[in-house]
This record gives structure tokens, C-alpha cells and sequence, in this order.
């Protein structure tokens, strides 16, 4: 799968989430998501690199004000 197909599914699954609402008379809720997505890369020692680098991409995802995808691009580690 490429990034764009990846994206696509991120999106996919943004979409059906969104859908979803629920609460009382009063109050209705709904459920946002924010993914980080990074590629997999035989470089990285063990998986914890790998899901630090999409929790990095996810947290930026959340600083963004609009809801979108945001991929680790090359980033280094903290």
C-alpha cells in the first residue's frame, strides 16, 4: 500500500466514524479520530521506532486546526 492509498483509508475510516453520533435530547455527540501514519522502514531497529514516529505524525496531525492526514516525513526521533 502507498502513502495516497493509506491516506485514503485513513479517510475512509474519518468518514465512517464522523457518522456516528449519539447522547441525549439535550446534548449530541461525536467521535473524531487522529492517525499518524508512518512508513515502515527496515532501518528501524524495532517497532518502537515505528509507532514513535506515527504517535509524532499523529500529535501533529492534532495541532493542526483543520482535519487532515499528516505522515512522518523524515523526521528525527525525540
Amino acid at each position: 500500500m502507498n502513502e495516497a492509498q493509506a491516506q485514503q483509508v485513513i479517510q475512509n475510516f474519518r468518514s465512517e466514524i464522523a457518522r456516528i453520533s449519539f447522547g441525549e435530547a439535550a446534548r449530541d455527540y461525536q467521535i473524531s479520530v487522529s492517525v499518524g501514519l508512518a512508513e515502515y522502514d527496515l532501518k528501524f531497529q524495532d517497532w518502537e521506532t515505528w509507532f514513535t514516529l506515527a504517535d509524532q505524525a499523529m500529535y501533529e496531525n492534532k495541532m493542526q486546526a483543520e482535519i487532515r492526514n499528516c505522515p512522518f516525513k523524515d523526521k528525527p526521533v525525540q
